[in-house]
């Protein structure tokens, strides 16, 4: 990937893959690998169900909600969920995060608070106007206090709040 060839990437991985079938653990590993891998090479679908079932199983093996590998499962899923425009299931995922992501870490911060904006937007694309203003109501100071009143951001999530106001 970071010699700019995704698609050798993937087939590398899925090749991988296939030669763990016997490995589960080892298995579970390079699938989320790929999920991520297919993520950000714009492979919103796949990688959206493969990051789904990865993140699922990691729970069932008894790994916690807060873990980084369950949240990174669920951070990517929703995004590419709502990529794709499945907003239940971007919410599903987006809200798990959230919920269970360390929002003052300055790991996650910025994803937790651009996670919520997307669920906000994921809000308005399910015809739920009303929680997706309130939802932008509560993260608009948020992203005021990290990129400041005047920004780019804050003047989309104004436009957005505006919009949502008169609808």
């Amino acid at each position: 990937m970071d010699e700019g060839s995704a698609d050798e990437a993937v087939r590398v991985l899925e090749d991988g893959l296939a030669k763990l079938a016997k490995s589960p653990f080892l298995a579970l590993e390079l699938r989320n690998v790929l999920g991520i891998t297919l993520f950000f090479v714009g492979e919103y679908r796949r990688a959206a169900t493969l990051l789904d079932d990865v993140g699922a199983e990691y729970r069932r093996r008894g790994i916690e909600n807060s873990h980084q590998i369950v949240l990174e499962c669920a951070y990517h899923a929703g995004h590419a969920y709502a990529e794709i425009g499945m907003p239940l299931k971007a919410l599903s995922h987006l809200r798990f995060y959230v919920a269970n992501a360390d929002a003052d870490s300055s790991e996650s911060a910025e994803q937790v608070l651009e996670s919520r904006f997307v669920i906000a937007q994921m809000l308005a694309a399910d015809d739920r106007a009303q929680e997706a203003l309130a939802e932008l109501e509560a993260v608009r100071p948020l992203f005021g206090a990290v990129y400041g009143d005047g920004s780019t951001h804050v003047r989309n999530i104004e436009r957005q709040i505006q919009r949502l106001r008169v609808a």
